[in-house]
């Protein structure tokens, strides 16, 4: 995680345009702490995925909404400007049906808050 944050950083430095990382599931940081230690890189926002890394299973999309809600709430608590990516793994997992069921399933912890 730490060589992800120093990759970012780099990038960072190394344009002039706002970058955005993808940052995993958040590498299993606390709201506060990802904000945290991510607004250090000077990176505008960050992917964050929907599915647990050690297993590759699709997040409950109640649990997936909480977390991303947390991470705003920490952005707005630290004052940082952060875009929050909210990824969806719905596709890559093959969740639902293929002809609705996928989109529905990227769309519902958005809906949810």
């Amino acid at each position: 995680m730490q060589d992800m944050l120093d990759e970012a950083q780099r990038m960072v430095r190394a344009v002039s345009l706002p970058v955005t990382v993808d940052f995993e599931r958040g590498y299993g940081l606390a709201p506060a702490e990802l904000v945290e230690r991510f607004a250090a890189t000077g990176a505008a926002g960050l992917n964050l995925e929907d599915s647990e890394p050690a297993t590759g299973q699709l997040l409950d999309v109640g649990e997936q909404a909480d977390f991303l809600a947390a991470v705003r709430q920490a952005a707005r608590s630290l004052n940082v400007d952060l875009v929050i990516n909210a990824r969806t793994d719905a596709f890559l997992r093959r969740a639902g049906s293929p002809r609705s069921g996928r989109l529905s399933a990227g769309h519902r912890p958005a809906r949810r808050r």
